[in-house]
């Protein structure tokens, strides 16, 4: 019921189908980050520099692991027809799981979210939300308790990965796979991801990401992908904090404006 999200439930344009003759499209699948709509920019440039017209599309959205990818990219990559496809996951997929880990929770669609009067109420009123965050952290048990375990084991991070690329390849579509830049080696990681158990401490969150990024390199080189490096292309800012937000994850404006030339500059090479 927002404005800005599309029957899909992204925040994006209503994808056109069929594919108009003679455009090409670009899908990214990926989680907040790319939910941040460098995508936009992306398009905007191709077609000011382009004589072919260029649609960029999103299948993603913030919480998103490679779990949920691996399962778009199913339902999706065939009827939306993509020239190319971007999969840019690696955070949500390191945080510890709750109750079970992604591919292994089930979830009644009948009762969840917006479909229910307790989800609407819920998604509404963000005093109850709040109480409900006070009460999980005195009372974390069971489904709201952090298990020994992240929500995309490692192991399992690659097979979504491998996955995803299968699903490219059967359909003779170019993948290239994106490793997710940080902020935490000069900003630090942020006290929220401990106090809310994301991560068990600090340097586990960092020593997580950087072996997921590694994990990402190894799917591309193993399958012969194209690689953006982009946790590479930021390790030596000399201004991070013009890039990333205080959470050393998302993106300022500046931030969004370099990932949109690396992704430009990628295509335009291809």
């Amino acid at each position: 019921d927002q404005p800005d999200v599309n029957s899909l439930g992204f925040k994006d344009e209503e994808p056109v189908v069929p594919k108009p003759e003679g455009s090409k499209r670009i899908l990214f699948l990926g989680d907040s980050c790319t939910e941040q709509g460098f995508h936009q920019y992306v398009e905007l440039i191709l077609n000011e520099q382009g004589d072919v017209p260029v649609d960029c599309m999103i299948l993603a959205a913030a919480g998103y692991s490679s779990h949920q990818g691996r399962v778009l990219a199913v339902k999706y990559l065939d009827r939306y027809e993509p020239d190319l496809v971007f999969v840019y996951y690696g955070w949500n997929d390191h945080w510890q799981a709750y109750g079970s880990t992604d591919a292994d929770k089930v979830i009644d669609p009948a009762t969840s979210g917006r479909n229910s009067l307790v989800g609407r109420f819920y998604n509404n009123c963000h005093l109850w939300q709040a109480i409900r965050y006070l009460v999980n952290q005195v009372f974390a048990s069971g489904a709201n308790a952090p298990i020994d375990d992240v929500r995309v084991p490692p192991d399992t991070y690659r097979r979504n990965l491998e996955a995803i690329a299968r699903q490219c390849d059967k359909a003779g579509i170019p993948l290239v796979l994106v490793t997710a830049p940080s902020g935490y080696a000069t900003q630090g990681v942020p006290d929220y991801l401990v106090e809310r158990n994301f991560v068990p401490d600090k340097q586990t969150a960092q020593d997580r990401h950087d072996a997921y990024v590694e994990l990402t390199r190894q799917v591309a080189q193993d399958g012969g992908h194209v690689l953006l490096d982009l946790a590479r292309n930021c390790a030596d800012l000399k201004e991070p904090g013009r890039v990333f937000m205080s959470d050393g994850i998302h993106f300022q404006q500046a931030g969004l404006v370099l990932v949109t030339d690396r992704v430009v500059t990628l295509i335009q090479q291809q």
